[in-house]
């Protein structure tokens, strides 16, 4: 077992790990953060909180700074398999960008 103590309480780490890819599970699958926490008996905001904990990013786009490359190429299939446009870069870190 993966038990720790913490004072006097005992703490498991598999439990944890199993709340939180259950959360994340009913979370992709669609459900809302109120959902979720009603499903596992935690407070919506620990839902809130795990998934501020693990975000990359925000929105649906990424930024791409350019500057003169050898391997054009390359980069603009790597922006087509992320979901980018394949051609020249476009617009530019604006309000609400990251």
């Amino acid at each position: 077992m993966d038990l720790l103590r913490i004072g006097e309480k005992v703490i498991s780490r598999s439990k944890i790990r199993r709340c939180i890819e259950r959360a994340l599970e009913l979370r992709v699958a669609g459900r809302s953060q109120q959902e979720a926490a009603e499903a596992l008996g935690v407070d919506r905001s620990f839902i809130s909180r795990l998934e501020a904990l693990g975000e990359v990013r925000r929105g649906g786009s990424l930024a791409l700074v350019g500057f003169p490359l050898a391997n054009t190429d390359e980069v603009r299939r790597g922006r087509s398999q992320d979901g980018g446009p394949g051609g020249e870069a476009t617009g530019g870190a604006g309000p609400g960008r990251r």
